[in-house]
């Protein structure tokens, strides 16, 4: 006779709790592969996009600043050096198809923001002092200073504060024992400050006029935008009438009596003529974004933010013992290349994206 018996109450309530257990740690397992799924769905698309840029290149087809931008919500391309992009279009086409823009997109939805994507990048179009056109002057400039800076720390003169110090340390740097990796990480930590600031462009800019860097807590980046702005002041006062001499006073000066020299300068261009057309009008309290000096403090941000950003590849790279660290291209190179990427993503209004950029014969990219 067959035993028609079911199963009990208690015996239903344990399987079912069994399955909620097995459920429940499935959708654990899934809600951890998913973010993994996408972040390598999107790293394989960059690889193909770089592909298709790569072979593009190596065929002659592409032109000097095309882009392309892979985004959210679709894909970009085009020059921002005069150019219309359709040869990055082409290149897109040969591989992915007529419809590319529309098909391909990021998926992994926290991608970190770029970090070059600011306003700020377009001052360094703009600006005459820190312009593409001006940064080998600008490099030398800051290899003169490491110079000096590396024979005042050869004479044993340097007290890192607690802040620089914790940056010579991060970056692998013996400051007692090389003074020329010392002096350039300094410029490195120069812009790592700056670019960290808490400010808005308007707020850097006012600091910027009245050479007032206060909030800047470490003293030798303080000195370093004091500089600069003085500087930059200078260069368009000169430019005015070249018997001022305000930059050959300026550069003249050495070592630690550069920031008094600066001072000195700065509270005698204040009288000098044509000095209120550096910094444009002011209506109601509102800053000329149209000034040279608006232009300038832009300008010198960006530049900052894009040696901050271009920090690890230049690491990877490049050698901070270098007695030409900052001269021998590698550095305008890849800062130039990660401000015109700046400027690119402001163009497009957006702070996310794989940025694929062709310039000087290499194709540049910012991807995760």
């Amino acid at each position: 006779m067959k035993n028609n018996k079911g199963f009990s109450l208690v015996e239903l309530i344990v399987v079912i709790a069994i399955m909620a257990i097995l459920a429940a740690v499935a959708v654990i397992g899934v809600s951890v592969y998913i973010p993994k799924a996408q972040q390598a769905s999107d790293k394989q698309l960059a690889s193909d996009v770089m592909y298709a840029m790569t072979l593009a290149m190596d065929v002659g087809e592409l032109t000097d600043g095309d882009y392309v931008v892979i985004k959210y919500d679709g894909a970009d391309f085009g020059n921002n050096n005069g150019g219309d992009g359709a040869t990055a279009n082409a290149a897109m086409v040969a591989v992915f198809g007529e419809d590319w823009q529309s098909e391909l997109k990021l998926v992994y939805t926290d991608w970190p923001k770029l970090v070059v994507a600011d306003q700020t990048t377009m001052g360094y179009v703009n600006s005459s002092s820190f312009s593409p056109d001006s940064m080998d002057s600008l490099l030398t400039k800051v290899q003169g200073v490491t110079d000096q800076l590396c024979g005042y720390v050869e004479g044993g003169n340097l007290n890192p504060s607690a802040e620089l110090a914790t940056y010579f340390e991060s970056m692998g740097v013996d400051y007692t024992t090389d003074p020329r990796a010392a002096s350039n990480a300094t410029v490195l930590f120069v812009g790592n400050n700056i670019s960290s600031l808490e400010v808005t462009d308007e707020e850097f800019y006012m600091a910027w006029v009245a050479s007032d860097f206060s909030s800047i807590t470490d003293s030798v980046s303080a000195a370093a935008v004091k500089y600069a702005s003085v500087l930059s002041k200078a260069q368009y006062l000169d430019s005015l009438d070249e018997n001022n001499n305000y930059v050959s006073r300026l550069e003249a000066a050495e070592g630690t009596a550069m920031i008094s020299v600066a001072d000195t300068l700065a509270i005698e261009m204040r009288n000098a003529e044509g000095q209120e057309g550096y910094y444009g009008t002011f209506d109601g309290g509102q800053v000329d974004t149209t000034s040279a000096a608006y232009a300038d403090a832009m300008a010198f941000k960006a530049y900052m933010k894009g040696m901050t950003s271009a920090k690890d590849d230049l690491m990877e790279k490049t050698n901070l013992s270098n007695n030409d660290y900052f001269t021998d291209g590698t550095v305008l190179g890849y800062v130039t290349n990660y401000v015109n990427v700046g400027n690119i993503l402001s163009e497009l209004n957006t702070e996310n994206g794989f940025v694929f950029y062709y310039a000087n014969g290499e194709i540049f990219s910012i991807v995760g």
